[in-house]
This record gives structure tokens, C-alpha cells and sequence, in this order.
């Protein structure tokens, strides 16, 4: 992500208050989704699924620290793509992705 000046930023002078990462697709309305990552349902047995990897956190002290906070999914369809809880010990992960073809609309 990188270093921003809180002068940038009116409203997150002091701290984040949530982080959102992950997959997105586009398809007009009456077709279908494309597929996400490599097509494949994400599953923490496989790395076959695209994937977020190194995810760590920058404390308010400026110490890296592994990323175990407790997260919540928003998945729009599961059957279409998915995403694996974080997981890790030594570097967190996650992965997501999916075959799509959900109809819009």
C-alpha cells in the first residue's frame, strides 16, 4: 500500500478503520460472469486459485505484525467465486476466485 501524508486524507488523519482486498468482475446485464483468477474455486488444500500473499499489518508503533485479526467474507455468489479465510503461520494468504457464470441482472 505504501506511506500517505495525513494531510491527503481529511477523514483518516489518525488511523484505518477497515481494510477491503479481493477479486472483482464485470459483466452487463443478461450475460454471464467471467471467470476470476484461474477459474477454479479457492481451497486452502490447493493453490491452484488466485491469491493474496504477505499480508501483514503496520501497527500504530510502525512494528509489522502477521495479519491475525478476525475478517469478514462478502462473497456475492459462492457457487461463482469464493475466498479462503487469511490463513498462515509464518506469512498470511488467502485465495479467491472462481469459474463465474452467474447471469446478471
Amino acid at each position: 500500500m505504501g506511506y500517505f501524508p495525513a494531510n491527503l486524507f481529511t477523514n483518516l488523519s489518525e488511523k484505518a478503520t477497515s481494510i477491503l482486498f479481493g477479486g472483482s468482475v464485470l459483466a452487463v446485464d443478461g450475460a454471464s460472469t467471467p471467470p476470476m483468477g484461474s477459474g477454479l474455486l479457492p481451497s486452502i488444500l490447493s493453490d491452484k486459485a488466485a491469491s493474496i500473499v504477505d499480508i501483514l499489518l503496520v501497527d500504530e508503533d510502525g512494528k509489522i505484525a502477521p495479519f491475525d485479526v478476525k475478517t469478514i467474507k462478502d462473497e456475492t455468489s459462492d457457487l461463482c467465486y469464493a475466498m479462503t479465510p487469511i490463513f498462515g503461520e509464518s506469512t498470511s494468504r488467502c485465495l479467491y476466485g472462481g469459474p463465474g457464470g452467474c447471469v446478471v441482472g
